[in-house]
This record gives C-alpha cells, structure tokens and sequence, in this order.
C-alpha cells in the first residue's frame, strides 16, 4: 500500500490562521477503523475478559480470572493477536517513514511488506516456542509464561493503536516522534519479560538452564534479526 498524495488542512488558532498541511494517508484510516471496530466487539463479546486485560499493567488479576487458562487458541486471543500484528506492522511501516530508515539503500518498504515480514516474524516465533518447549518437555512451565508474555503484547499492541491514532491526527508537527519508538517497545518488551518471569520464577528458575537457553534462542535472536532484516 502507497501513500495518497492527498492533503488536508488544519487551522492554527495560535498562529493567525496559517493552514497547516499534512498527508491524508486514507487507507491507514481505514486501517484503524476497522481495528477499533475489531476491539469494540471484543469488548462486547468478553467484557470482563477485556476490562481485565485492559488494566493488566497495573493489576495482574486477569491470570487469576478471566484469564487464568493459558489458552493461545481462544477466538478472544486470536482476535487480539490479528490486532497486534496489524498494530505492530502499522507502528513500524511509520516509523519507517518518519525516520527515513527504509530508504537507507535506495529502497522503502511498503505496508503490505512489513506486514507479512510481522506476520511471519510472530507465527514462526509462537510456532519455534511450541516445538521448543515440547523437545525439551517443559510445556507444562513454559506455556503459562508464553501465554503471559502474549498478553502483555496484547496490552502494547492497544497503546500503540492509541500512540498511532494521536500522532496521525495530531495537527502540530509530529516529525521525529516515532524516533523513539524503538525504545518504547524495547522498554515493554523488557518489562513484560521481567514480570512474566517473576510470576513464573518458582518453576523457571528449577530449569534456568533450559530457560536460558530458550531466552536467547526465541526471546532476544529473532527481535534482533527482525530489526535487521527491516534494516536492510
């Protein structure tokens, strides 16, 4: 998906009414539409399961109720996870633009592209996890941390629709902004680690050799991969 060339106009009060012009990327309008539609009938169809995710960073209740079964393939999870790759995809394909990092070797990266580079990034990464923890038979302590740390992703994925929206319409000047997105994810990531392990450390800690080696190989090698490969 390309960029419309298509301008619209906000009024500065503050500035004698000198219009300001930005880009009216319609498709990506539609894009967040659709999500937030997404996420009004999730709420509709789980409310308590939604309103307890909702406030997951401040009050981990949601493990203890809605929840509490560490069950990937609930239609609720699904759901979310459509919306975090399309959150995801949205975030970085804008970034890309903003801080002109996908024209460093004379080419950019469409939506379409970072799209399916996300997708298959996180379906290969669920999927390596999986296989991972059955070869070494830990499923019964590592699927609760995975399930945790997919919630987490969730609850990002919400804050960067909220991020996305507020900049794209923001009629100020918004240049250099998603400059600091990186470090916001990496901050979230590392934090939702953090609290998956200490919720989990009784267990993980009993294999913290197995874990370890599980960090390195599908926790901190395919983020670092992926930011190279949209680097390139």
């Amino acid at each position: 998906m390309q960029t419309s060339k298509k301008t619209y106009t906000f009024i500065d009060v503050l500035t004698d009414f000198i219009p300001v012009y930005r880009p009216l990327d319609s498709w990506i309008t539609i894009v967040l539409v659709a999500l937030f539609l997404l996420l009004a009938f999730l709420r509709q169809k789980y409310p308590r399961r939604f309103a307890e995710l909702i406030v997951l960073p401040i009050n981990d209740k949601y493990f203890a109720l809605e929840g509490r079964f560490p069950d990937a393939k609930h239609p609720f999870n699904i759901l979310l996870l459509f919306c975090q790759i399309m959150a995801f995809s949205l975030a970085l394909y804008l970034w890309g633009h903003d801080t002109g990092a996908p024209y460093d070797h004379g080419h950019s990266w469409s939506y379409t592209q970072v799209l399916l580079t996300i997708s298959s990034f996180l379906v290969l990464r669920y999927a390596l996890g999986f296989i991972t923890s059955k070869v070494l038979k830990l499923e019964s302590i590592l699927a609760p941390y995975r399930y945790e740390r997919m919630s987490y992703h969730h609850v990002i994925s919400l804050i960067l629709l909220i991020f996305i929206t507020i900049i794209e319409y923001f009629p100020g000047d918004t240049s250099g902004v998603f400059t600091w997105l990186p470090w916001y994810l990496l901050l979230a990531f590392t934090l939702a680690t953090i609290s998956s392990v200490r919720r989990n450390s009784m267990y993980l800690f009993k294999n913290s050799f197995y874990f370890i080696l599980y960090l390195c190989a599908l926790e901190i090698a395919p983020y670092v991969l992926l930011f190279e490969v949209l680097k390139t």
